[in-house]
């Protein structure tokens, strides 16, 4: 009983420490530990969130991973670990119900917050599009690939379907670089030259290809390149059809 109310002492401190502070100044197991107190009310979680953190190497790294390896952590039952997995679901959500009012895409600044909100905390790299209609309304919004190794993996026919089913031929593009930097890999540049070839060839407008990293985001849109993609294919004169006149600014 003695112990348990010391553990009871603790947790209350915490608790009210976290809400007073809004977690600054917290030490990743010290947010584990907390988190844990909620569905393991009887046990010290301090030493089960210092072994997680020994195991996964940070508080992201525990909450991206699956439930049987969690289990493997001495004290981490299937209840507790389906707790953790399912958190950075519930984060996601939650970014997805800050920007669902946002039903049209004026500028970068929006487009970035809801790919952001799709796949930013998304553990494996994805493939996100959004299209949006000649009055900037999003009409649909789709991730068409998961798990891939880089962007050469985005298939045509997807992106096809998508915007017939869509209704509107202007799309923004976004993947997600879950373990690495906003900056483009020279294989996201060319990939990104040839979609605007290829699917400008059907009729279909690339807005924004937009990647999400760990450091940020990067628009193709705001660094020029993309303007300068189909520059070079009009100046070539590959490219023949009017890009539709969709007001999108930096």
């Amino acid at each position: 009983m003695e112990n348990k109310n010391i553990h009871s002492g603790h947790r209350e401190r915490l608790r009210a420490r976290a809400l007073e502070t809004n977690l600054e100044g917290f030490e990743e197991h010290q947010i584990l530990e907390l988190l844990l107190g909620f569905v393991i009310p009887r046990k010290d979680t301090n030493p089960i969130a210092h072994n997680l953190i020994k195991e996964f190497g940070s508080l992201s790294g525990v909450l991206n991973a699956e439930v049987n390896d969690l289990t493997k952590v001495s004290g981490v039952s299937n209840y507790s670990a389906s707790f953790l997995v399912l958190l950075k679901d519930v984060f996601r959500k939650y970014k997805q119900s800050q920007v669902k009012n946002i039903k049209t895409i004026t500028n970068t600044r929006e487009a970035i917050q809801i790919c952001k909100s799709e796949i930013g905390d998304l553990a494996q790299e994805n493939i996100l599009i959004l299209c949006v209609d000649n009055s900037n309304r999003v009409a649909y919004k789709k991730i068409i690939a998961t798990g891939f190794s880089n962007t050469t993996s985005i298939s045509i026919r997807k992106i096809v379907d998508v915007v017939v089913k869509s209704n509107s031929s202007n799309i923004i593009l976004s993947h997600n670089h879950p373990n690495g930097t906003q900056n483009p890999s020279p294989e996201d540049d060319d990939t990104t030259q040839k979609l605007v070839l290829t699917l400008g060839l059907s009729g279909i407008n690339i807005l924004d290809n937009i990647i999400v990293g760990n450091d940020g985001c990067y628009s193709y849109f705001v660094s020029g390149k993309l303007s300068k993609y189909y520059e070079n294919i009009k100046d070539n004169k590959i490219l023949t059809f009017n890009q539709n006149k969709v007001k999108y600014i930096k």
